[in-house]
């Protein structure tokens, strides 16, 4: 038998094994109980909830959509993060690699990592800007609720690069966010005249200011 005809019998081998396979695991299925049915049903439709908070609360979708062009929608996506209600999500390599783990790697790949830290810090940048930017126009239209939204998203992002276990190009990052957001909440509350607020971006502002 010549190996072309190997091949084949092993082929139908494989499939008629991976058919019985399939065929056994859908008759298992129809020995469920109605109870056991129904718990399946409901992990399975619980387990598609939490995917679907999880992509929604997703910095990762964000910045996808940001490199994408689609500012608007990044935007929107990143202002409604819930930063209070649950972990904000991320798979990115950056903002998950500590120090240690960067001073393992080779310096061909250190010298890879630094190139994408430029980009991604100027992302982040241009990303902040344009949230800004939004509220600011949300505060002369008299929008003050989607102004100080998007500012106080602005204002969590930053909080959140600072306190990460990661590279210190981003925390430092994430610290000059939080100044900057915070310098125009100042200004926010002092045009709205909410004086309780402003005494708490005030007292923010000075521990910044405290090495």
């Amino acid at each position: 038998m010549n190996i072309t005809k190997r091949l084949s019998l092993v082929f139908m081998l494989i499939t008629l094994f991976v058919s019985l396979a399939c065929k056994k695991k859908v008759e298992n299925k129809s020995f469920l109980s109605s109870d056991e049915k129904s718990k399946v049903n409901n992990e399975y439709v619980q387990k598609e909830k939490t995917d679907e908070t999880d992509k929604a609360n997703s910095l990762d979708s964000v910045f996808k959509l940001w490199s994408e062009g689609n500012k608007d929608q990044a935007l929107e996506s990143f202002i409604n993060l819930n930063w209070e209600g649950s972990e904000v999500k991320t798979q990115n390599e950056l903002l998950n690699m500590s120090e240690k783990k960067f001073t393992s790697l080779t310096l061909d790949k250190q010298a890879e990592i630094r190139k994408r830290i430029l980009a991604f810090t100027s992302e982040i940048r241009e990303l902040v800007k344009s949230v800004i930017l939004e509220s600011q126009k949300s505060l002369k239209n008299k929008n003050d609720a989607d102004a100080e939204k998007g500012l106080n998203a602005a204002l969590k992002f930053g909080e959140y690069l600072s306190n990460l276990d990661t590279l210190s190009a981003i925390k430092m990052t994430g610290s000059a966010v939080k100044k900057i957001v915070l310098n125009e909440l100042l200004n926010f509350y002092t045009q709205t005249n909410q004086q309780e607020k402003l005494k708490t971006i005030k007292k923010q502002l000075s521990e910044q200011k405290t090495p």
